[in-house]
């Protein structure tokens, strides 16, 4: 029974950082950096738990493949951010109401010209 208890809390551990990543909220901004950084830690981490798997150690390659996992579902995370580009439109404010009494006049002015 002892040693069933880190491996469900491992499994909860994983579970609610699964949950986090893919069901709540995403980030504010997007977050390159720690995309790229916990991706490639997610990355490597699969083959060197492996490794060490093939080496004997169940138990370190358990918790390498945990990490791997929970390392991986945190550069989803921080790629599901808005990049920068978006929402800058928010700043400028709303488009001007269009002076349709201006465009009335340059369009008679237009055929006026035309005309002659």
């Amino acid at each position: 029974m002892t040693a069933l208890l880190p491996k469900a809390a491992v499994a909860a551990a994983l579970a609610l950082v699964l949950a986090r990543a893919f069901m709540g909220p995403p980030p504010r901004r997007l977050h390159p950096l720690l995309t790229l950084i916990a991706g490639f830690v997610g990355l490597i981490g699969y083959p060197i738990a492996v490794l060490v798997a093939a080496d004997r150690h169940p138990q370190l390659a358990s918790i390498l493949l945990g990490g791997a996992v929970a390392s991986m579902a945190v550069a989803f995370w921080a790629a599901r951010g808005p990049s920068d580009d978006e929402g800058d439109d928010d700043d400028e404010g709303p488009e001007p109401p269009v002076d349709w009494e201006a465009f009335d006049r340059e369009r008679e002015r237009w055929d006026w010209s035309a005309t002659r």
